[in-house]
């Protein structure tokens, strides 16, 4: 199920929060979370129940290695960390066999000539997202803390609809301490309530309309481009690589968004996962505000056990460009994506020899510059299928000529039959192709600022502009999302 599609918007998702709501008020504390967990597997399993029979069997199994743990506390400190080291490995061997055999057999079979057939499985969704958070869950368990969770505490943790899917990463004392809270909290003032709801609505709205309006729409170019890379202009290869920058942006900080806000109206608070990251003046900024939460994650469980930043520069810069690596690694089974991981760690590794204070002499301006075209070259190795269309896209952004941008990718954005508001309100662009290109670069610098220079939403909804015209605005975004909906697509992170 996906949060942009009408069963959600008009049917499970509020009859889901309302629900829990009322036996929250109630006090049924065990029954509103048994509640929240059948309705996250129903809303994992609505169009492929196996994924939330697979679900519940990795629940089951973390939660038992946590129950092991627990018993044997006392014990040998060696028998411990070899049952950590296993429900590690656990974790990873699903992720592995779903995400990463037919890589694995591609790539042995290119090596050695062979011939192993391919496996017939297919990528359970959010597979990366839960399965780093049990691993989270299993090592904090092995280092004491993770004290008295009960099962229904520990499966909503892991199934928690909103964030189950393509994240926030979020740890179990960031959740679990609000479920038990929210029996204390289930009497408070109907005002504290709608404040927490409405805070959530805003949220929401603003996520739903950078999915929808800003993200799809670029997407549709994004596609075309991607699919036709031949017959790319220059202009039209800038473009590209620019849209999908912001579409990548848009889409997934968009997703994050609806989550806080479904967790906000709910009753619980989701950790952010982006803050202005097109912001940054240099890539290692950039990290601290893009996928926060998975940063912190390669930080905590990796970086650090790796030996951090403990056992002299060269084993730190060894440590920042694995920790890279395998971030790369983790978004896809893809040399691409690995690639992409890589040249990530070496400017981080650069950008440490450097050193911060060296960078920051350097004018702003320039610093913004240097981070932005970075990261929109890196984006084109993260989208490409392969390194073919990575070097097309290059080779056409030099000698692909300087027109307008191409037919084609324009009909995709702005034409009746493929835009449902375009269609909806009767508006038609066709008969200019200038007027094409004049409203896409409008758009792009338009989203660009939007992305560097404004407020973000969490800045937005804690900024008391509830006032005034606010709501009335909100209001038209979410009409136009539902008229949108007729285009929907998956979130990009579905993919990872």
């Amino acid at each position: 199920m996906l949060f942009n599609s009408y069963i959600f918007l008009l049917a499970f998702g509020p009859i889901t929060i309302i629900l829990y709501r009322i036996l929250q008020r109630l006090g049924f504390y065990r029954v509103s979370l048994s509640f929240l967990i059948i309705a996250s597997l129903c809303f994992y399993g609505y169009q492929k129940p196996p994924y939330a029979l697979l679900l519940i069997g990795s629940i089951l199994t973390n939660y038992g290695i946590y129950l092991i743990l627990n018993k044997i506390s006392g014990e040998s400190l060696k028998i411990r960390k070899l049952i950590m080291i296993a429900g590690i490995v656990i974790n990873l061997a699903l992720l592995f066999y779903f995400k990463y055999m037919n890589f694995f057999i591609t790539n042995i079979n290119s090596v050695f000539g062979s011939s192993f057939s391919l496996m017939n499985v297919v990528l359970p969704l959010g597979i990366s997202f839960y399965t780093f958070q049990q691993i989270s869950f299993v090592v904090d368990s092995y280092n004491n803390e993770t004290k008295g969770y009960t099962f229904l505490e520990y499966a909503l943790f892991v199934s928690f609809f909103p964030q189950l899917i393509a994240g926030p990463i979020v740890l179990h004392n960031e959740l679990i301490p609000q479920f038990r809270e929210s029996q204390i909290k289930s009497s408070a003032s109907t005002k504290y309530m709608f404040k927490k709801v409405w805070e959530g609505i805003q949220f929401f709205i603003i996520g739903l309309s950078k999915k929808l309006l800003i993200a799809d729409f670029l997407g549709r170019g994004v596609d075309w481009g991607y699919t036709n890379i031949s017959s790319l202009n220059t202009l039209s290869s800038i473009f590209l690589i620019l849209a999908y920058t912001l579409q990548i942006y848009f889409d997934f900080s968009g997703y994050c968004d609806m989550a806080i806000g479904l967790g906000k109206m709910i009753g619980f608070d989701i950790t952010d996962n982006f803050n202005s990251p097109y912001k940054s003046l240099s890539v290692t900024e950039f990290w601290k505000r893009w996928h926060i939460t998975l940063t912190r994650f390669l930080t905590k469980y990796l970086y650090i056990p790796l030996g951090g930043n403990r056992k002299g520069k060269t084993r730190t810069l060894i440590n920042v460009f694995l920790v890279f690596l395998i971030s790369g690694l983790w978004h896809g089974a893809n040399w691409t994506f690995i690639f992409w991981g890589a040249i990530h760690g070496i400017i981080m590794v650069i950008e440490r020899i450097i050193t911060a204070d060296r960078l920051k002499k350097l004018p702003k301006a320039l610093r913004f510059i240097y981070t932005f075209a970075f990261v929109n070259i890196a984006w084109v190795f993260f989208r490409s299928e392969g390194f073919g269309d990575v070097l097309n896209i290059f080779k056409r952004v030099f000698l692909g000529g300087f027109h307008l941008l191409n037919d084609g990718m324009i009909n995709q954005m702005f034409s009746v039959s493929t835009n449902p508001i375009f269609s909806r309100f009767g508006i038609d662009v066709a008969s200019n192709q200038l007027v094409y290109c004049v409203l896409s670069v409008i758009a792009i610098l338009l989203i660009t600022l939007l992305a560097t220079k404004h407020k973000n939403t969490r800045e937005i909804v804690s900024s008391n502009v509830s006032k005034g015209f606010y709501p009335v605005i909100l209001g038209i975004l979410f009409v136009l999302c539902l008229i949108n909906i007729s285009g929907v697509s998956a979130f990009l992170y579905f993919n990872f």
